[in-house]
């Protein structure tokens, strides 16, 4: 035969989606375990960038107290100068790491995030019909969508590896 049957292609389709599939249990238990994650980075990023307006704090305090011995005239306009220069770039790199500190808690984990949530869906949609869903999941999944010899072949994406090579889940 030369050509692949549309039923059997839809077959393939359906299985190659399986391989990537997540039961909605097994779904669920990782966004809470990744809500957990988020919750503690979310944490360590506040008690950081605590330490850090701490750090800030000083470092306005040593400056005022620059100025106050340059006005007393115990430091020369130089001796002022070199010293506060120094202790305004300490202080514009606390700022900017403040600032990295307080945005961007967790997004490091969206990603794995939506693969799981894209995993759950996967679940789904071997259960259902929906022939154009089905294609544009392995779209999404795989880079190259090929047929040899009748079969349906797809080359995993970064990260559905992991899925794919995994031994399957039962609820």
């Amino acid at each position: 035969e030369r050509y692949a049957r549309e039923e059997s292609l839809f077959d393939q389709m359906k299985e190659t989606v399986e391989q990537f599939s997540l039961p909605e249990s097994i779904g669920s238990k990782m966004l809470a375990k990744l809500d957990g994650e988020a919750g503690d980075t979310k944490r360590e990023k506040q008690a950081s960038a605590q330490l850090l307006s701490d750090d800030k704090s000083n470092v306005e305090a040593q400056l005022q107290t620059l100025l106050d011995l340059r006005l007393a005239g115990e430091l020369t306009t130089d001796e002022y100068r070199a010293k506060k220069s120094g202790l305004l770039h300490r202080k514009s790199g606390l700022e900017e790491e403040i600032r990295q500190c307080r945005s961007g808690g967790a997004d490091r984990l969206e990603p794995v995030r939506m693969l799981i949530k894209d995993a759950v869906q996967a679940n789904e949609l071997t259960s259902s019909e929906k022939k154009l869903e089905i294609r544009a999941f392995l779209l999404r999944v795989g880079s190259n969508l090929l047929l040899e010899r009748q079969r349906l072949r797809c080359e995993a994406k970064k990260g559905w590896r992991v899925l794919r090579q995994r031994p399957n889940f039962r609820d």
